[in-house]
């Protein structure tokens, strides 16, 4: 089983035929995934990603040389509502059969590609009981209500299929809090922040007014859509031009003259607009904050509602000098 594996730390893993796949909900897993693949090919291993239809694009953008292999998405429907544990009861009983369903590719994967390693970005189902097995994550704990506990510890006997844990955060200079803090009794090697970005030279301190700003209107949808047109609100109200980026197409009913959109799925060719602008605006997701430290931007930070985690996240970074966290982009007005 995979407790007898040794552990293997991130530095060592050199010269191996890798398997890896990153879950699909939302695109931050694969953005920060980009960061570490990168890593992974720089010491000399062979990755083979396994993605679904929307992921395989992105990946290929940055590294058109690896070899891929079209591995369903695990099924999961947002309600909107703002309740992400709701959501995840209702979509419980085919998310339990597929990670059974998966583990059993996995196996089938590594028998026809020689795998020697798996390493799974927050996918619960996809680890080998024949092959080391790494789980990637910056949750080690959920940001659960203490009466919870039962999920909390459904979540922890899921990770202990796995050999070992990669948290993708700095044990010293924690950027996930008590998220990433090892209360499992399974080995976890803090692996630091990974993002698709390269380092970028520290701005001088700015602020809102008549500087280049970027929003980003992504996640999953329906939340979305419903960030995009809290962006079109924001634009209307706002004096300056405002730029935003979205994966595809929305339907919307007007767009101020001062707000342009840039329909684009190509990450690559948008990293300029990322290097360029000011002053960020986006969800708080985890992977938004590695990216943040690597380009060093000042950033207006909405969490999505009913997200835990971007909602402690928020909390955790309150009194930060760059990051402004607000529940609606409405209460700009007091910056």
């Amino acid at each position: 089983m995979n407790a007898y594996f040794c552990v293997m730390k991130l530095a060592e893993v050199q010269g191996q035929k890798i398997l890896f796949s990153a879950l699909n909900w939302g695109m931050g897993h694969v953005s920060r995934s980009i960061g570490l693949i990168r890593e992974l090919i720089a010491q000399k291993n062979q990755v083979i990603v396994a993605c679904d239809e929307s992921q395989r694009p992105v990946f290929e953008s940055y590294f058109p040389e690896l070899q891929f292999v079209n591995h369903r998405a695990y099924p999961f429907n947002f309600s909107g509502r703002g309740s992400f544990a709701s959501d995840l009861f209702d979509n419980r009983k085919q998310l339990l059969a597929r990670f059974v369903e998966e583990q059993i590719e996995v196996e089938s994967y590594i028998s026809s590609f020689q795998i020697d390693l798996v390493i799974s970005d927050h996918r619960y189902g996809f680890f080998s009981k024949t092959k080391p097995s790494i789980f990637v994550t910056h949750q080690i704990n959920l940001p659960l209500k203490w009466f919870q506990f039962l999920a909390q510890s459904y979540h922890h006997g899921l990770l202990r299929n796995f050999s070992q844990i990669w948290c993708m955060d700095d044990e010293n200079q924690s950027l996930a809090g008590k998220l990433s803090q090892n209360t499992i009794k399974k080995p976890v090697e803090y692996i630091g922040w990974f993002s698709r970005f390269e380092e970028q030279e520290i701005q001088q301190e700015i602020s809102l007014e008549s500087k280049k700003i970027l929003a980003v209107g992504s996640g999953p949808n329906p939340y979305a859509q419903q960030f995009l047109e809290e962006i079109i609100e924001f634009a209307r109200e706002y004096d300056g031009k405002v730029k935003c980026i979205i994966p595809m197409e929305e339907e919307v009913k007007s767009i101020p003259e001062n707000l342009e959109i840039i329909v684009s799925a190509n990450w690559k060719e948008m990293e300029s607009y990322f290097n360029q602008c000011d002053v960020l605006i986006s969800r708080a997701g985890y992977s938004t904050l590695m990216d943040l430290k690597k380009l060093h931007k000042i950033a207006i930070l909405v969490p999505t509602k009913g997200q835990l985690e971007q909602v402690y996240l928020r909390e955790f970074h309150q009194e930060s000098a760059e990051w402004k966290f607000v529940s609606s982009l409405k209460e700009i007005d007091s910056i």
